[in-house]
């Protein structure tokens, strides 16, 4: 069932970012604190709130990497996927552009919504289909 698949991707890709930004990576410093103090005019958006730690792994990435594998799969329309890749790389751009993440955050953010959701996919709805 791709719904109940759905809902527990989401739940444990949630909780394994949550750990590891949390627990794993917390002392985690966010671009714009990691280069404090550098004489240099980087570009930021206006009343943008930048938090300084926690950067380690990109929970938005993770969430839009999630809803494509899982959007791409219900629709089974190859411009579709085309479509939700798009919108998961443009995710991703714009966490690195806000200055919110480095982009190793993003990437493994990334890792993490496909890698849950395709193992949820392989217990669950593979298995189901055979």
């Amino acid at each position: 069932d791709l719904l109940k698949s759905y809902v527990i991707s989401y739940i444990f890709s949630t909780l394994l970012i949550q750990f590891m930004k949390l627990v794993v990576f917390k002392d985690a410093l966010r671009p714009l604190a990691y280069y404090k103090g550098q004489v240099h005019a980087w570009h930021l958006v206006q009343n943008l709130l930048i938090s300084e730690y926690n950067s380690m792994p990109s929970g938005h990435t993770s969430a839009a990497w999630f809803m494509c594998f899982w959007i791409s799969l219900a629709a089974n329309k190859p411009w579709i996927t085309l479509l939700m890749v798009f919108y998961a790389m443009l995710v991703a751009y714009s966490r690195v552009y806000l200055f919110q993440h480095f982009p190793v955050d993003t990437a493994v953010g990334a890792m993490i919504g496909t890698g849950v959701s395709l193992t949820v996919y392989y217990f669950n709805v593979s298995k189901s289909e055979l």
